[in-house]
């Protein structure tokens, strides 16, 4: 997988800059539940098909860059939602970044 990803390593630097644009807020818990979320070191797998399937396609710009981000969003959002569906503490070790307390707006 390494050898894959120094292939592309270029697109998936810009990838993280286009994910951190695309995430912006003003409102404090959604840009720390979104930081804690992006930065936690997820192998960014369904992103690096996106990149990979548009070179084979011939693509040569950063036009798909987007598409891999909102396929990354889509990704996360499903692990968040099953976070919080479950009630579960942590994920694969760190804690999750909301809970269900009875402050949590996640659980309004």
């Amino acid at each position: 997988m390494e050898e894959v990803v120094q292939l592309i390593r270029e697109d998936l630097e810009k990838l993280e800059i286009s994910i951190e644009k695309l995430l912006t807020t003003r409102i404090p818990f959604i840009r720390d539940v979104v930081h804690h979320l992006t930065r936690s070191g997820g192998k960014r797998i369904r992103p690096i098909l996106v990149i990979l399937c548009s070179r084979l396609c011939g693509c040569r710009s950063d036009e798909h860059l987007p598409y891999a981000a909102i396929v990354e969003f889509i990704h996360t959002a499903t692990l968040l939602h099953d976070d919080v569906v479950d009630n579960a503490e942590t994920r694969r070790a760190p804690p999750r970044p909301i809970s269900c307390g009875e402050t949590s707006p996640a659980c309004s």
